[in-house]
């Protein structure tokens, strides 16, 4: 879970702890995640915060957000590829 006395700001927190469960397998890859409300119940923030802190990573390119369908871990690819 996150540490809410560690400084900085939520959404943050949010997206390390995203983040580090994707890379190491906990979320799989090219897997639906669970929803962005499942989310916010889990890490008891609000689904806004949720949003921010996906809004991170797919911007760094560790989660697809497809529209109307969910949000999936990145594609692994093979070397080479």
């Amino acid at each position: 879970m996150i540490d809410r006395d560690r400084p900085g700001y939520t959404y943050q927190h949010v997206a390390d702890h995203l983040r580090d469960r994707v890379l190491v397998g906990d979320l799989s890859k090219r897997r639906r995640l669970p929803s962005q409300p499942k989310l916010a119940l889990e890490y008891e923030v609000s689904v806004h915060t949720v949003r921010r802190a996906v809004a991170v990573l797919q911007a760094e390119g560790v989660v697809e957000v497809v529209h109307a369908r969910g949000m999936f871990g990145p594609e692994v690819r093979r070397h080479g590829e």
